[in-house]
């Protein structure tokens, strides 16, 4: 069964063998997955179904995360804008008082951090919101978002290429692969692709012709068997032109 560093390794020779400009991967992980379905996310919860773009607002729960502290100093926060198009903003934080982008997003899936003091990582969890909604998670020692949902921006499509899933010893889960089109009124999310894991990772490839277009939320959910079961989870994309 491939482990998550084989699973790397296999992307990098993929990708050298395609000539392809832009392919990418989004790993997530939950290390509580329960008996209720979420987003394999550090966030945990649902998917953030936002409507409507607004600024975000950032904090953390640790005061040493502000400039010139012993944690986290700046962080970047990457998303689509209003028009479904890709922005990153950078903000300095102040610790346990929020701080507020210039920009306004209407989807945020990933943050990492960019400088911090002599810990050289978060000091808490930094907690990212749009109009009071949680949308993206920063736990202490990632420094980067474990978040395994993507939104394909404005004018772009996405074909998915790879994936992969591991469980913990003696934990079963079902992972669902899911899409979401938002250029539709009231539309729902479907279930493209399910598997059932216990205890194992395992690594796959899609059928040849799965592509989203602009504007879908492409995430992977789970739902185990009983509380605390860690799962992780990858898929490796092709973002191109539509």
């Amino acid at each position: 069964m491939p482990t998550n560093n084989e699973f790397l390794e296999d992307i990098a020779r993929e990708v050298a063998g395609t000539g392809v400009d832009e392919i990418n991967i989004k790993f997530g992980r939950n290390s509580a997955i329960g008996t209720t379905e979420i987003v394999v996310q550090d966030l945990g919860g649902s998917f953030a179904d936002v409507t409507t773009a607004d600024v975000v607002s950032v904090v953390s729960d640790s005061a040493n995360d502000v400039d010139a502290g012993t944690g986290a100093w700046t962080i970047s926060v990457t998303g689509l804008d209003a028009n479904w198009d890709a922005q990153t903003e950078v903000l300095t934080l102040a610790g346990l008082t929020p701080v507020v982008s210039t920009n306004t997003f209407i989807r945020v899936f990933r943050m990492q951090i960019e400088t911090a003091g002599t810990l050289k990582k978060a000091d808490g969890n930094i907690t990212a919101s749009i109009d009071g909604t949680d949308v993206a998670q920063i736990q202490d020692g990632d420094n980067q978002t474990l978040m395994a949902n993507y939104t394909v921006p404005r004018g772009k499509k996405l074909e998915l290429l790879r994936g992969w899933y591991s469980l913990g010893s003696g934990k079963s889960a079902v992972i669902r692969f899911k899409a979401w089109d938002r250029t539709t009124a009231n539309s729902v999310p479907k279930t493209k692709f399910a598997v059932d894991g216990y205890q194992n990772a395992v690594e796959f490839t899609f059928p040849a012709g799965v592509i989203y277009q602009e504007k879908t939320d492409v995430f992977v959910t789970a739902i185990a068997s009983g509380v605390g079961t860690p799962v992780s989870c990858a898929f490796l994309y092709n973002l191109t032109d539509a």
